[in-house]
Parts: structure tokens; sequence; C-alpha cells
């Protein structure tokens, strides 16, 4: 019976033993140290530190709360000071009314009673909770996304950030936090009450805003202006503690506000163990202080996961430009090459998740848009392309066949931009889309005639560009060369912001051919639409020396006959050349097939002296003037031949004919010196748009085309 008794007494002072360690523990939780990165410290597992025995030099009396047993003492150690705030610890009702000197003893039942009590459901008050449930951090990871660009790395769509991260399920998370530190250090305490979770829950949810009083304004001074508020949430702060295992450091950042808006977070300069807000003045966040450093930078590789940029384009907005740091992931769900690449850029066909994407009647179906990423390695080339087609999609000068930019962004030095995405360019129209010759030649020909019409009328809005001063579409080689520095500098846009006046431009595509007229199906047999205006120059002249630049980009088969020749003008009159050029091609598909097109091509092929003397298909040859001897251009034999042998056709109706003569006589002319001369001018685009709008009104008829 003795040797009985002391092992209970000796069992006693066991348990009391690991009651003082974890006094202890709380003692060092309530002083700030970081006990979560302590061993066993991650969510479930037990602390080494509760499960030591430390022998006890001195004892002193513990309250025991009146539910337990009433007003009752059991020794303890003091073990490193524990705060007085614990100094009513329940221990245990008093076992079989023995004492042992000042000692009261503990049974074991009424031991696992105060432990249930301290580990109990009772704890997450009226909350429905039950551990067995799918825990928040595995849904995040659950709805992960892939990036398409960046293969092995995953981001968290924006929707689901707000879905899964609600008030109830951050109270839930919080009071598991709580409930999982009361396992860990193995100790009663007074709960923490669930009105303190509530509120710290409609805090990170954004529901109600922190104090002022609260924040340390060495560390938040340079976030935000006084006078600019800002909705402050943090679901993506403890998504990204979720993610690390570290959800309960959430009210370090509460305390600090560090939120949402100040993601993300970058190293500090003077310590790169360290993070700060961007744009900081070299201060190192308080929240962070006693972080290690792996979990430093889990957390800092963990935020990019939340961070997937939105593009967007409401009605009536302006084009958004994003600058992304090199470590943001795009939100693109699909991502390969669509065409070879170009000599100014690469376009992929891109899918983008439908959370990350918000653009006002865009073309295209199923989130699916053409990312273009230029090559160009000076900035304000893309600048000058990004003005550039923002006007285009602007309400003011938006033309239903003149693309739509969506939306641009920069990143790692490389400059993309976002388009509706097109089934084929008018090129791959013929060749895969419709192969052979329209079945319904009707229907075909009048859709022709409206596409024909609407290019020529989208040019001419290129060509006779009204702007405001300050627009910044003038390209420096573009401005007229003849005048003064300060000339041309008065000349440039102004970033003054005194009042604006309306002024004409004088544009030029550059690059007009069926590789950058995109098509659209639109439900019926789809619309037409120019695009590509990395190369287009817009002046306050009409026209400007050509052979004074120092290089004009072209595309060998469209080019106009002036590029070759000295002392001619650059002016919009070379688009005219080439969409000719385009027009008999696309007639002559309309005739025949992708093969009389190809044929076509093969017929026009020759040495071509001022392309390297390589062989081109160009409609124009350079030949020496007998008597001069001054190189002069002609249209090529097989141009003229191909407008005789449609016209010649037996189903050439009369729209047609009328169609080609206005290709020979007012598009595909070579230009001569004498302005005056009659016949040795091409039409401008205005004028092209009126008679192609003659001859579409015409074409409604149903006589017209027999």
């Amino acid at each position: 019976m003795q040797q009985l008794k002391r092992t209970s007494d000796r069992n006693v002072v066991d348990r009391n033993t690991q009651l003082t360690d974890a006094i202890h523990e709380l003692s060092l939780t309530e002083r700030g140290d970081d006990l979560s990165e302590l061993p066993g410290a991650r969510f479930g597992e037990p602390s080494s530190g509760s499960q030591s025995a430390m022998p006890i030099t001195h004892r002193s009396k513990v309250d025991i709360p009146p539910a337990h047993g009433g007003s009752q003492h059991v020794q303890t150690a003091p073990r490193a000071a524990a705060s007085s705030q614990y100094a009513s610890v329940v221990t245990g009702p008093q076992l079989n009314g023995h004492e042992s000197g000042e000692t009261k003893n503990v049974d074991s039942g009424a031991l696992m009673n105060i432990r249930r009590r301290r580990t109990g459901s009772w704890l997450l008050g009226n909350l429905s909770y039950d551990d067995s449930q799918e825990r928040l951090q595995d849904k995040l990871v659950r709805v992960m996304e892939q990036s398409s660009v960046d293969r092995h790395r995953k981001f968290i769509p924006e929707g689901q950030l707000s879905k899964l991260i609600t008030r109830t399920t951050v109270e839930l998370e919080l009071a598991r936090c709580e409930q999982s530190l009361r396992k860990r250090l193995q100790i009663w305490r007074p709960p923490t009450d669930m009105r303190d979770i509530q509120k710290e829950a409609r805090i990170i949810c954004g529901d109600i805003d922190r104090s002022r009083s609260t924040l340390d304004t060495e560390n938040y001074k340079h976030a935000r202006n006084d006078h600019r508020e800002m909705r402050r949430e943090y679901r993506k702060i403890f998504a990204i503690l979720l993610l690390i295992d570290r959800p309960s450091r959430i009210r370090s950042f509460l305390e600090t506000e560090v939120c949402d808006n100040d993601l993300p977070l970058v190293k500090a300069s003077r310590d790169p163990s360290k993070l700060e807000r961007t744009n900081a003045s070299d201060t190192p966040l308080r929240c962070f202080q006693k972080w290690r450093s792996s979990t430093i930078a889990r957390f800092e590789e963990q935020q990019w996961t939340v961070l997937a940029p939105i593009f967007k384009r409401l009605d009536g907005e302006h084009v958004v430009h994003c600058e992304l740091q090199r470590g943001r992931m795009l939100p693109f769900t699909s991502w390969e090459k669509a065409a070879p690449r170009g000599g100014f850029g690469q376009v992929y066909k891109a899918k983008i998740h439908p959370e990350h994407c918000f653009f006002h009647d865009a073309e295209g179906s199923n989130q699916v848009f053409a990312v273009k990423e230029l090559f160009t390695v000076e900035k304000e080339d893309f600048r000058r392309e990004v003005r550039i087609l923002k006007s285009l999609s602007s309400d003011r000068h938006a033309h239903a066949h003149l693309i739509t930019l969506l939306a641009t962004y920069e990143q790692s030095g490389n400059y993309s931009l976002i388009f509706p995405w097109a089934e084929a360019d008018l090129l791959g129209y013929w060749k895969n889309i419709h192969p052979t010759a329209p079945k319904n030649r009707d229907a075909a020909a009048l859709w022709l005639a409206e596409q024909c019409q609407g290019l020529a009328d989208g040019l001419y809005k290129i060509h006779h560009w009204e702007t405001f001063s300050g627009s910044g579409l003038l390209h420096p080689d573009s401005l007229p060369i003849n005048k003064s520095k300060e000339v041309r500098a008065s000349m440039r846009p102004s970033k003054s912001t005194s009042t604006e006046t309306l002024r004409q431009l004088f544009g030029r595509h550059g690059d007009i051919k069926p590789n950058n007229i995109l098509w659209f199906p639109d439900g019926g047999r789809g619309v037409l639409k120019i695009t590509d205006f990395g190369i287009a120059h817009f002046s306050t002249k009409g026209s400007v020396p050509a052979q004074s630049r120092s290089w004009v980009a072209n595309s060998p088969s469209y080019r106009a006959p002036e590029r070759d020749l000295p002392d001619w003008m650059l002016s919009p009159s070379w688009d005219i050349w080439a969409l000719g050029c385009v027009y008999l091609e696309f007639i002559t598909w309309f005739f025949g097939s992708w093969e009389a097109v190809v044929d076509f091509a093969h017929r026009r092929e020759a040495v071509d002296p001022y392309y390297h003397s390589f062989w081109t298909d160009t409609f124009f040859a350079i030949e020496n003037d007998k008597r001069s001897g001054v190189p002069r251009a002609k249209v090529k034999d097989s141009v003229t031949q191909m407008m005789s042998d449609l016209r010649s056709k037996r189903n050439c109706t009369e729209f047609f004919r009328e169609f080609l003569v206005l290709i020979q006589r007012d598009m595909l002319i070579v230009e001569q010196n004498n302005e005056n001369e009659a016949g040795t001018r091409r039409k401008c685009s205005h004028k092209i748009t009126v008679e192609l709008s003659s001859i579409e009104q015409k074409s409604r008829i149903p006589l017209y085309f027999l």
C-alpha cells in the first residue's frame, strides 16, 4: 500500500510539472516570443516542451476555481517567473481528501475533466465546428489553377478568395488556431472572447476598418496619403498565412495594418531577410520581427499565389496598362503560339481565367484572346504604338473595321498587348476557312462589298486623324525635317494642361496586307478588321520625303513602287496601293479559290534587284527609261492581265466590273511627279470609300449581280 501511495504521489508531481512547463510557455507567448518556431509548433503537433519533466525545487500555492473544488491550492514551480495573470490555473480537485504538507493531490478523472474543458468545443461558442471537415488551407490548394505560361506554378482565382475566405470560415479558422494552441501548450486558461474573434474576422474580410490609433506611423506613413482612403482587407494576407501554416500570425498584420493593398511585399534593402512595403523608405515591417528567415522566404514566395493580375476594360473606360513584377503569375490557363514569329513580335493564343478578365463587348468567346509580345527594346516605340491603339479604341475614334486594344502589360522588360481573338487573318480565311469559291455567290458578293468598303473607311480614319494637342501620336521622324530643332520641338505634343485644341494629323498604317487584316466570326460571314500598327506614322504634313528617313518598314509583296524610286514622298497613298493589291487578290479568291490566289502570286514572281535580288511577288516592276536611263516603275503585265481575265469571265457581274475598274484606275497606278497631271495620282481613302459605298449600295439590287 505504501508503494502504491508513493507511485500515486509521483504521478501527481509529474502532472504538476507538465502544468508548470505549460505556464512557462504561455508566459513566453505573452512576452511575444515565437513559439510557432519551436519544435512541434505546427498545428496538430504536440509540443516537446509540454512532455518534459523538471525537478520542482520550490512550490507555491495556486488557487483552484470554485467550479473544480472550491478555493483549494496545489503546489507548482514558478519556472521562469510565470505571468501573474496565470496565477489561477486549474490543476484538479483534492484527491481522497488527503494533503501532503501544503500540497493537495489531483485525481486522474478530475484532471481529464479539466483537459476536456481546455480543449473542448465550448471554445467555439455557437460556431458549428467539426475537426473532420476539410480545412480552409486544403480548400485553397484545391481551387488553385496552373499558369500555362509558368507551368510549375499555380495561382488562386480572385473570385475563389472571396468565396472561401468569409467571416464564418475565418472565425472557424481563428477558433481552430486558439484550440490548437491550447492543445499544444496543454494548459487551461480563460477562453478568448468569441466577440474578439468575430471582430477580427470582420476586419479580415473588410467589413470594418481598424482604428488609426493603433497605426505604426513609422512603418505606415509612406503607404497611403491621408486624403485617399482605401478599403482595407486582409483576405489575401490570411490566405498566404494559411498556405504557410501560420494563420495565427494574422493578428500581427492587423496590429501593424499591413493589408492586401500593400502586396506584394519586397525585400528590405538594408536587410534582405526582412520584408517591407513597395516603395518603402527602407523600413522593415514589425510584423515579421520574430519570424525565421525561412518562413519569411515562404511568405514572399506564396504571396504571388494570390496576386495574379486582373485585366479589365469596361464600357467607356480607357485601356489599362499593368506593370507586373517579375514573380507575378499571369492568369492564362492556356498559352500557345498562334503564328510563326514575325519581325516585330510574336502572337500567342491565350485563354484568360474568367475571374481575371472583364472586357466590355469584346469579340471572341470563352475568354480566348490574342496576346502580342513585342520584340522592340525601345520603350518609347511600345508607348507610341500603345497610344495609337488606345486612341483607336476610344469612343471617339472606335471603328468597326479597326482592331480594339483591350489591355497592355509589362513584365521583366517585355511589353505585351491583349486583343480580341480572331479565328484567322484574311490569308488564313482564304486558305483554311473557305479555300473554295463561295457557293451562295450573291450573298458572298454582298459581304465582300461591305467588308471592302468598311476597310477603306477604317483606313480613312487613320489617314485623316482628328486629335487634340498633346496626343503623343507623332513619331519623331514624322515631323517636318526642314524645320529647326526649336520649331520641331514646338510641334511635338505638349505636356501642358492648358485647353487643348482639335487639329488634323496625317496618318499612315505602313503595312497593309492580308496577314494584317483579321477575320472575326459574328454569326454570319464575319467582320474584317485592320490590325498591327507597329510601324504606323503620324505627321503634321500630308507627305514627307521618303528617302530622308533612315529606314521605312514594309512588306515586300505589297510595298508601293515609290519605295524603290529616288526622290519620292512618303504619304498615305502608299496604303492605297497596298489596299488595291489586297482587293485584287480578294476578287481572285471569289472567282477561283485559294489555288487561284497562289497561282496569281506565282505569275507575279520575279527577281527583285531592289530587295537583295530575291524572288518576290510584287505588283510592280522597275525598268530604266530608254531615253533618259532614269528608273521608272510600272504595274506588272501579269497584274494587268489578271484584271482583264477577271472582267472577261462569264459570271463577272456589273458590280465586279466597276470594282476592278476602280482598282486599276484609282489604286494600282504609279504616281508621277506632276501632281496636276490627270491619272497620275491615286485617289485618297475618302474618295475610295465614297465610290465603294456607291458600288456597295448598287450591289444590294438583285439585277446588279446578273
